[in-house]
């Protein structure tokens, strides 16, 4: 009975959200328009999420855009050129080294953090949560990463962030990097997606993910890289081949 009364209120919900508007339009991954049936076929693809978002031009459309939550792609030689001017000449950044990069908009601030970590309940049939981690917590994962990470002789391990919030970059040796003019965000993420996790080969192959998982290290392997792309761009890229 209550898994039907929750199926209801879920319905009454979505109902009411889509109500308000007078459109739903339905966006492919590259934001271009395609039909219900073609959205309700890849929003199902392992790899692939719906955002909602509504634009800022007075139309009142509410927008279902399918979005990867993990890809593939490649800069080009300009991108990347460009790329390692700036991570050397502000960072020092090896730029001959693979690159794993973690990035965050914001650091959280220590003040505003809780004692102990936990999972805090965003509505109130608590079907979705969000994780707080004291700042202990938060601060130990870097130390850890860290130092598993010594073993990728040739890489470069950096966390890069746009606001600091006051958050100490000057313990335990973290490489912390201000994207200043959001060079990165201008790069890789598009109006409303977001990746977490950016890994950078040398010859400007990349990967996005928005999560962050340990088994993403082997990726940065190239021989385990490129096969994984070239899987991904058969599945993904039939039709525009070179597509990010």
């Amino acid at each position: 009975m209550k898994h039907k009364i929750l199926y209801i209120l879920l319905c009454v919900i979505s109902f009411n959200t889509h109500g308000q508007y007078k459109n739903i339009e339905y966006l492919d991954t590259d934001k271009q328009r395609i039909n219900f049936e073609e959205f309700s076929k890849k929003k199902n693809l392992e790899g692939i999420k719906v955002k909602l978002y509504v634009a800022d031009n007075g139309n009142n459309i509410l927008y279902k855009k399918l979005t990867f939550t993990k890809c593939f792609g490649t800069l080009n030689p300009t991108e990347k050129e460009q790329l390692n001017k700036y991570f050397y000449s502000r960072y020092q950044i090896d730029t001959t080294k693979t690159w794993l990069i973690h990035y965050v908009d914001s650091l959280p601030s220590p003040e505003k953090m809780p004692e102990k970590s936990g999972i805090v309940y965003t509505d109130s049939t608590k079907t979705k949560h969000k994780h707080l981690y004291s700042f202990k917590d938060y601060h130990s994962s870097f130390k850890t990463e860290k130092k598993r990470f010594k073993k990728y002789k040739e890489c470069s391990l950096l966390h890069f962030y746009i606001n600091d919030n006051d958050y100490p970059m000057d313990i335990d040796n973290i490489h912390w990097c201000k994207d200043e003019h959001r060079m990165l965000k201008s790069l890789f993420f598009k109006e409303i997606d977001y990746y977490s996790t950016i890994i950078i080969h040398p010859n400007g192959e990349y990967y996005l993910s928005k999560y962050s998982h340990r088994s993403e290290d082997r990726l940065l392997r190239f021989k385990i890289f490129r096969k994984e792309k070239e899987r991904w761009d058969k599945k993904f890229l039939k039709k525009e081949r070179g597509t990010t």
